[in-house]
């Protein structure tokens, strides 16, 4: 179990979720009315992964709660999700009954979330669960000349939308305003292609600090499979060595703890700027919901 004299005299008991440092948030017959957010958002920061079980809630009661940790809340247009009319920010978690493999949202452009929320509206009879690897301690599991290779180069995520997609995320159909306004964030550059697709590279450091902390986190898009047409090198567009992706692979997954979606109501709020998490394969009716935006 896990113990922490702020949490004496709360409905709640908590135990790490697997070998931590994330936490499982256990309700002892309470209601999320009666849990002081402004704790939670401390122990959220701190553990970087909180675990809800036990309290029942409805997409109302969620979106109350979560809302709270976060100042802005950002949607994506992505087909394979669908928003939620009656709450607005709330979206269905990637649709289809295949894994996933690590990833954290939006990690491949500037603008990524800060904090990442999972809601279970119907739990799977079978698979389906989120596998969590806190990015710090995958940094600090990588051989010490992996982690040279990351403090010293940066990668460099390249991407190309077509139109439909393009201006979806962009929200206007003008190409040129997309690429003008590509020039105005350091180090991301979007180019217009004849076929009417925009291609986007954005060079970066893989290891930087959550925006909670500063401690060194690997949290970034190098997992290969996730994203469509998204291609991650070095800065120079050298390959990046299959060793040492294997490599970040296997140790992603030795460090991960799994979250079982087997209650309605369960809930979750992830630090997405330390946290990579993936997907096992599903039954297909599993109904997982997200939310998720900005501190500042």
């Amino acid at each position: 179990m896990y113990q922490d004299a702020r949490l004496n005299g709360l409905p709640v008991t908590a135990q790490w979720l697997g070998t931590g440092p994330g936490l499982q948030i256990n309700n002892n017959g309470g209601a999320l009315a009666d849990l002081p957010v402004a704790l939670f958002k401390e122990l959220q920061k701190e553990h970087g992964a909180l675990l809800f079980r036990g309290f029942k809630a409805d997409k109302g009661q969620f979106m109350g709660f979560a809302r709270l940790f976060m100042k802005r809340v950002k949607t994506t247009p992505e087909i394979a999700r669908q928003r939620d009319r009656l709450h607005p920010g709330l979206q269905t978690a990637l649709l289809g009954t295949e894994g996933l493999n690590f990833h954290a949202d939006f990690s491949q452009v500037p603008e990524r979330t800060h904090v990442i929320c999972f809601y279970c509206l119907v739990p799977a009879k079978s698979g389906g669960e989120t596998l969590l690897t806190d990015g710090e301690q995958l940094f600090l599991g990588l051989v010490p000349e992996t982690q040279k290779h990351f403090l010293t180069r940066r990668i460099r995520h390249e991407s190309t939308l077509n139109r439909y997609n393009w201006s979806a995320f962009a929200g206007t159909q003008d190409a040129a305003e997309v690429v003008a306004r590509a020039a105005t964030v350091p180090d991301l550059t979007s180019v217009h292609n004849a076929d009417d697709s925009i291609t986007t590279t954005w060079v970066t450091s893989a290891v930087t600090p959550s925006v909670f902390r500063e401690a060194p986190a690997l949290c970034t898009n190098i997992f290969p499979g996730v994203y469509n047409g998204l291609v991650t090198t070095w800065e120079d567009g050298e390959a990046i060595a299959p060793a040492i992706i294997e490599e970040i692979q296997q140790v992603a997954r030795k460090l991960s703890n799994t979250m079982v979606w087997d209650a309605a109501g369960d809930f979750a709020i992830l630090d997405n700027t330390r946290y990579v998490h993936a997907r096992t394969r599903t039954d297909g009716i599993r109904q997982l919901f997200t939310l998720q935006g900005y501190v500042k």
